[in-house]
């Protein structure tokens, strides 16, 4: 799976508004296992709030577990970093490793409430993904 470059995000995220957000250098953000399918667990919404969700870390831990696969974090951009990752051509990626959505095998959002519904939208764009199913042709599954 290819990653964003190291040297890109530490030239990019000092410009940032809290940087630290997109570091995955929190508790908990590294897995030990890269091998079998890869699940996107995506909140989409800002990191302070998705963080704070019992249901995320749950939903994490469960899919965690299951053998044959591993889950990485991926929570909505601000707008200063979306505006950068649009006008980089940077597609949306994971927290702990950078890597690209759409090399994930799953996308699973853990959804809120209905507000979140259009940051999913964008965030399937920014990852490079129509968020229409019938517009797609291959790609991660979308759940």
């Amino acid at each position: 799976m290819g990653r964003v470059p190291e040297k890109v995000l530490r030239e990019t995220l000092p410009g940032m508004k809290l940087p630290g957000r997109y570091s995955g250098a929190e508790r908990g953000g590294d897995s030990s296992s890269r091998e079998g399918k890869g699940f996107l667990l995506c909140f989409p919404d800002d990191y302070s709030i998705g963080m704070s969700s019992l249901g995320f870390h749950t939903v994490e831990k469960i899919v965690s577990l299951q053998e044959g696969y591993f889950c990485e974090r991926c929570f909505a951009p601000a707008e200063d970093m979306e505006e950068w990752m649009r006008q980089s051509c940077v597609e949306l990626f994971s927290l702990q490793e950078r890597i690209p959505a759409s090399e994930f095998d799953i996308i699973g959002f853990s959804m809120q409430y209905e507000l979140s519904f259009t940051n999913m939208v964008n965030m399937l764009q920014l990852a490079g993904l129509d968020p229409l199913r019938r517009e797609r042709s291959g790609g991660p599954l979308i759940m």
